[in-house]
């Protein structure tokens, strides 16, 4: 993406832990078949970030963080903020799942 790569310092700064976001569309929903019609799509995780050391995965689509449902990447950034363990529901292929992420 940019140079560093090896140094995510601006991924981790962002509040976004690593994660690349784009909010639930109707085409992406029918062209990747979610189920979900809420929730953002992980675009991209960053090596070495905590998202990536959880398991995250592009194309997964975040339905919840802590137990509030999360519509966009703000949304995301807010519930995320100033904590340092976050619990994130997630779909992968029909499969619905919760996933620790630690800073």
């Amino acid at each position: 993406a940019g140079q560093g790569g090896a140094n995510p310092e601006g991924a981790a700064d962002d509040g976004l832990l690593g994660l690349g976001l784009s909010k639930m569309t109707d085409a992406l929903q029918k062209r990747h078949g979610y189920e979900s019609k809420t929730g953002i799509v992980v675009t991209s995780v960053a090596p070495g970030s905590p998202a990536q050391r959880a398991g995250v995965q592009p194309g997964d689509v975040i339905l919840s963080v802590n137990n509030a449902a999360v519509a966009n990447s703000a949304q995301f950034v807010k519930l995320a903020a100033n904590k340092k363990r976050l619990l994130v529901r997630i779909e992968r292929a029909g499969e619905y799942f919760f996933v620790p992420l630690r800073r």
